[in-house]
């Protein structure tokens, strides 16, 4: 019986799905110098601009913390494309653009961070 009900919760212990950029997302970064790394984010709507739909705040992007000071700024240009529009990080400069799937599943991201040095990246999140 516990055999059957361990069973069943972890088959209902799947991913989650996406059905919008809202949520956490894991992500797989891989950089072009350092070591690769996964890590989770966080993408809300931007409340500063409400009145754009469009308009996102990623938090925790290049595992750099979940507060403000560390938030990036996205722009969803189109159903399938999303591009990084500014950030809030001290010192440090972030450029580049991400895919969406159709159905939510992922954005595969490219961009450019400058920190100590300048650095492309290639992501995944799911």
């Amino acid at each position: 019986m516990l055999l059957l009900i361990g069973f069943t919760i972890s088959a209902c212990d799947k991913d989650k799905t996406h059905s919008s950029l809202l949520g956490s997302w894991k992500c797989d970064e891989y950089p072009e110098i350092s070591l690769p790394s996964t890590f989770q984010v966080n993408i809300v709507r931007n409340s500063a601009l409400s009145s754009d739909s469009s308009q996102y705040v990623i938090y925790n992007f290049n595992n750099l913390g979940f507060d403000e000071e560390h938030a990036v700024y996205i722009k969803q240009e189109s159903t399938d494309e999303v591009v990084i529009t500014g950030t809030n990080i001290v010192g440090i400069s972030v450029v580049g653009s991400g895919t969406i799937a159709a159905d939510y599943s992922s954005i595969e991201w490219e961009y450019t961070v400058n920190k100590d040095f300048k650095e492309d990246i290639r992501a995944t999140y799911y």
